[in-house]
């Protein structure tokens, strides 16, 4: 550093990260004090799916795999099966917001291509 005022571009491992929840991190910069702290999302999909936070909120997020980038229908069914919200992407995330789901329990189905990948379920905390 030494005087270098130029941007640089540093690397960092966290070996034991918290796996999905924020993990922190604070660089320490010698005589320049320490950076800003940085936050990092580290998911561990033990499931197919993953929604945080659980109940959903209108802030909630649904993590799922689709590492083809392969375009996924998505859809939101209550517990009697009536199709409440249909959506598709080539994400491998989509948040909750705007989906308009009712309070209570939801169905959550991703098909690819026709065929069924993964069938979950969640709580909806009060109306998206």
């Amino acid at each position: 550093m030494c005087g270098d005022t130029s941007e640089k571009h540093y690397t960092y491992v966290i070996f034991n990260p918290i796996p999905n929840k924020l993990n922190y991190i604070k660089l320490e910069l010698g005589n320049y004090g320490d950076s800003n702290v940085i936050s990092v999302l580290v998911l561990s999909l033990k499931e197919d799916v993953l929604i945080m936070p659980h109940p959903a909120t209108p802030n909630s997020t649904i993590y799922f795999e689709n590492v083809r980038k392969e375009i996924l229908d998505l859809n939101f069914y209550n517990s009697t099966g009536v199709l409440l919200h249909s959506k598709k992407t080539r994400k491998n995330k989509i948040e909750l917001r705007n989906t308009n789901l009712p309070r209570g329990l939801i169905i959550f189905r991703i098909n690819a291509k026709g065929v069924i990948r993964s069938t979950s379920k969640f709580v909806v905390q009060s109306a998206l």
